[in-house]
């Protein structure tokens, strides 16, 4: 039994590793939901218990002891074992619009920003937090995704950012830290 709510997330690890994500109540004017979350592990699905009341809007994997969900400026790791809240970045950001592995245990994440560009934080394996520029000048990036294998992202979103929703061009957009 996985309770009451409704998923609208999901990350797939393995065959056997397969993460469900989502609130309940589905919907609430009140504004007041909570986060669920569901394990699939090539037999059954469990609930998992989540230590973030917000809903979960982001989800990223490497493996089964590596996994990383925002929510509402909250970051928090799974290490196969339970979940654990991670220190936010210094700016404190509200929204984190995209979220993804560094492949070396860290975690890159962009805050979003009413006006201005995206600022590309990265989280490194010792939890400290840097700031990167947007590496376009002046856009705003909506996902972030890390390339198996290697350290290289690429990211997607709108470019020439000068208010919402975004006037300019489609972005896509390489960003490799190794180089």
């Amino acid at each position: 039994n996985l309770g009451r709510g409704c998923f609208d997330r999901m990350h797939a690890v393995a065959t056997d590793d397969v993460w469900a994500f989502g609130r309940d109540p589905c919907s609430n004017p009140s504004g007041k939901e909570f986060a669920i979350a569901a394990h699939w592990d090539g037999t059954a699905w469990s609930k998992v218990a989540v230590p973030k009341q917000a809903p979960i809007w982001k989800v990223t994997a490497t493996g089964a002891d590596d996994l990383w969900a925002a929510s509402d400026g909250t970051i928090m790791h799974w290490d196969g074992e339970t979940w654990n809240a991670v220190d936010p970045p210094p700016s404190r950001p509200e929204l984190l619009s995209a979220i993804a592995s560094d492949g070396a245990g860290g975690l890159w994440v962009t805050e979003s920003r009413s006006i201005g560009p995206t600022k590309l934080l990265h989280r490194d394996k010792a939890g400290r937090w840097t700031t990167h520029d947007d590496p376009s000048g002046d856009s705003t990036v909506e996902d972030i995704t890390l390339v198996p294998g290697t350290r290289t992202l690429w990211a997607v979103g709108g470019q020439d950012y000068s208010g919402y929703p975004p006037p300019g061009a489609p972005l896509i957009m390489r960003y490799d830290p190794a180089r």
